[in-house]
């Protein structure tokens, strides 16, 4: 008894700090991205010309990933899923691995510009394959221990553990080495990494009576107007499709040329995602998991954010009377992220307010408009699929 209560004073303390590590590096992750976002779509000329550009490649290949490699690897501590020795281990050499790839990535912009310039190839171009390589090893090494680890509680012999790690971790070393250096993926791992620890908080926290309580309140079904909502998903069906036909073939009998066909057809796809999203709120206020000021304002906020992508298209293709208008969408719909998931994330309260706070903000920060673009084309699809779902389970809402 002396033995474990000794185990569990050593571990207890190890685990709360790997915790807040991971937390702590999440957020930073996370608000670097936030950053470099904000300066890569609204100021990236600016920096660019003072002479600065270089800042944003150091955020995005630099200290996002190296970063969010450290708050994963603190979170498996903190999860006691490896120990903290093994842990930093594998920290070192993802650190090591996501340095060399931003170097290597840095050392190919240099050699471009060079070559471009006509100028001679300097040494630190040059370097690109010996940074490629460094990061690939350390990449490796650092998921070939990972794999070892998750490996020992299989049944697996010893020499096909190793034979498996050292394929697995050799081949997700140039996956996740490559991926990394794209920001967002980043951002992702971080985000992953801030929700699993701050669980073990929200979960430890949490007393039974409270739990309970907090599920009764916010699981209420409501009403579902099944009418209402055939009629939303197939108006939005029947406006998407029209649109896609006006989007390709516009040109061929609306007297007008190609560009200009694509922009009406999106007007029209804009036009038809508002039924779609009114669909949404109706399926999310029947499930009576939240109030309804909580389930319409987003909605609200969606449909302005396609209203005013809406409006931009109508001055296209000229961008400079498109940019107001599409900025304002980014931010709107920025906005309405966070709210929504504000209302759904189920965390510590302040995690939560983080990570909506944040997505909204990187949905702002990258012209999220052109997410809303794709949303668009994708509405004809979506909502007859929602229809068909919804519909077959509509007595269990």
């Amino acid at each position: 008894m002396r033995n474990e209560n000794a185990e569990m004073s050593t571990v207890a303390p190890v685990t709360s700090r790997a915790r807040r590590l991971a937390i702590v590096s999440a957020l930073v992750t996370i608000g670097v991205a936030v950053a470099a976002g904000f300066l890569t779509a609204w100021f990236s000329t600016s920096v660019v010309n003072s002479g600065f550009g270089w800042i944003i490649g150091l955020l995005v290949t630099g200290v996002i990933p190296v970063f969010a490699a450290i708050s994963v690897c603190s979170m498996l501590v903190a999860r006691r899923l490896t120990t903290a020795g093994h842990s930093w281990f594998v920290g070192c050499f993802a650190v090591v691995g996501t340095i060399s790839g931003a170097l290597a990535v840095t050392a190919w912009g240099v050699g471009f510009s060079e070559a471009d310039a006509g100028t001679p190839q300097s040494a630190f171009a040059r370097a690109l394959p010996v940074f490629a390589l460094m990061a690939l090893v350390a990449w490796a090494v650092a998921c070939i221990a990972v794999a070892r680890v998750l490996l020992l509680r299989t049944r697996l012999s010893f020499a096909l553990r190793w034979l498996v790690s050292l394929l697995g971790g050799f081949l997700a070393g140039m996956i996740v080495g490559t991926t990394l250096l794209v920001p967002y993926t980043g951002v992702a791992v971080a985000i992953v990494a801030l929700v699993t620890s701050s669980g073990t908080v929200a979960a430890r926290n949490a007393s039974p009576q409270a739990t309970a309580t907090a599920q009764l309140a916010t699981s209420t079904p409501r009403h579902f107007p099944r009418a209402l909502f055939s009629a939303l998903t197939l108006l939005s069906t029947a406006i998407g499709v029209f649109g896609l036909v006006v989007a390709f073939t516009g040109n061929m009998w609306l007297g007008v040329d190609g560009t200009r066909a694509i922009g009406l057809g999106l007007q029209v796809l804009f036009v038809s995602a508002v039924p779609l999203v009114l669909a949404i709120g109706v399926i999310r206020e029947a499930r009576g998991r939240t109030s309804r000021w909580q389930v319409w304002a987003p909605i609200l906020l969606v449909v302005i954010a396609v209203g005013l992508l809406a409006t931009a298209y109508a001055f296209g293709p000229d961008w400079a009377e498109m940019e107001p208008w599409m900025r304002g969408s980014s931010v709107v719909g920025g906005v309405a992220l966070a709210w929504w998931l504000v209302s759904t994330i189920r965390l510590v309260r302040g995690i939560t307010w983080i990570i909506a706070i944040a997505a909204g903000a990187l949905f702002a920060a990258v012209l999220g408009m052109m997410l809303l673009i794709v949303f668009a084309f994708l509405v004809p699809v979506a909502a007859p699929i929602l229809f068909i779902v919804v519909v077959r389970r509509a007595r269990a809402l």
